[in-house]
């Protein structure tokens, strides 16, 4: 086990992780999940809205959106590779886990009724290893639907229905415009 702080000029903690590292052959990829029932998503052909969503064009990894509900919204995401960042002797696909926190925060909009931005990551699973050779669904699960924040589990699967990696328990908190009626 491994602890890691990111601090800042001052000392103040800005964030804490414990980290496990274990052998790949010791990761089993198990199947990935089936996205829960889902309605039409009618949030437009362009989910980088400025608002909700405000990345650059570089993180723009959202590739469709298959549906959404209160029980949590499934899509498709490109990694690293794809969104034409530089190689790098990547452990994960930072571009593809983003790409999931993104329809995270689609789905927290959806139920909340405003933008929000991620708090926390409970824990991240890899069952491979290294950027992604190629899209990715992504599928999010609610767990909880409070006044002002959400949580959820975020899967990520391989074409052939494999489990490449998954973000437990990520929460969300309403971005304060968002909290008060501007969003």
């Amino acid at each position: 086990m491994l602890a890691a702080e990111l601090r800042g000029p001052q000392g103040a903690l800005h964030y804490a992780a414990t980290i496990e590292m274990r052998p790949a052959a010791e990761r089993v990829a198990p199947k990935g999940p089936a996205a829960p029932a889902l309605g039409p998503w009618s949030g437009g052909d362009d989910p980088y809205d400025g608002h909700t969503l405000f990345h650059g064009r570089d993180f723009q990894v959202i590739r469709r959106l298959d549906g959404v509900s209160r029980e949590g919204i499934a899509g498709t995401v490109v990694g690293l590779r794809e969104a034409g960042w530089v190689a790098q002797p990547w452990k994960t696909d930072p571009a593809a886990l983003d790409g999931g926190l993104q329809l995270a925060t689609l789905w927290t909009q959806h139920v909340l009724g405003g933008a929000a931005l991620p708090m926390s990551v409970g824990a991240l699973h890899t069952f491979a290893e290294g950027p992604s050779d190629g899209p990715l669904r992504a599928v999010v699960r609610g767990q909880i639907v409070a006044r002002d924040r959400t949580k959820a589990d975020i899967a990520f699967v391989d074409p052939e229905g494999t489990l490449v990696a998954e973000l437990r328990d990520v929460q969300y908190v309403l971005r304060p415009d968002a909290a008060r009626g501007q969003a």
